[in-house]
């Protein structure tokens, strides 16, 4: 089972629980706010996910995530220039 935030406009959250045994689930509300963003394991409790980029859907486009994306990047280049100093 899996833990899935839904944010409102209001910024009132609600949680549920997926089981994860069908390939996808809809979720239902009935709000006079709409939806602002979803996040799959918000809390992070899955040790094995590597990525945490993708378990969060905005409704709107953000630059914030290209923004977690090119940090992502820039970090692993940084190491891999140490190592390569490192040998060379």
């Amino acid at each position: 089972p899996v833990d899935v935030r839904i944010t409102f406009e209001t910024g009132e959250t609600v949680d549920q629980v997926w089981d994860g045994k069908e390939l996808s689930k809809t979720l239902r509300f009935v709000r006079n706010s709409k939806i602002l963003r979803a996040d799959i394991d918000p809390e992070r409790k899955l040790f094995l996910d590597i990525n945490y980029i993708n378990n969060g859907l905005f409704r709107q486009k953000s630059s914030f995530a290209a923004l977690r994306w090119a940090n992502n990047w820039l970090y692993w280049l940084q190491h891999l220039l140490e190592v390569a100093a490192f040998f060379s």
